[in-house]
């Protein structure tokens, strides 16, 4: 097994937002640095069970937030129309 060595992060929140079994649902507020997928493995390391994570969403990087971005669908139409206008003129 590989052994990882300790770094000091911040947990600032921990919020169960679901929990039936087998699972739970959290929404987590840290400091950069910080493993979302470690914290799984060391919940089931003091459980003495395996877990593991079935999903996992960044919905804020430092000013970035998720509730502020544009729907994949919107961009892809900007997209297209911006490069559509683009290429219709000759710049020759």
């Amino acid at each position: 097994m590989l052994e990882l060595a300790p770094v000091e992060i911040e947990m600032k929140e921990l919020e169960i937002l679901e929990f039936t079994l087998p699972v739970l649902k959290i929404r987590v507020l840290c400091s950069k640095g910080s493993y979302i997928r470690a914290l799984a493995r060391d919940f089931g390391f003091a459980l003495e069970s395996g877990a593991h994570l079935a999903a996992l969403e960044r919905t804020r990087i430092g000013n970035f937030s998720i509730d502020n971005s544009i729907n994949i669908n919107d961009l892809k139409y900007i997209f297209y129309n911006f490069s559509c206008n683009l290429f219709r003129y000759n710049f020759v």
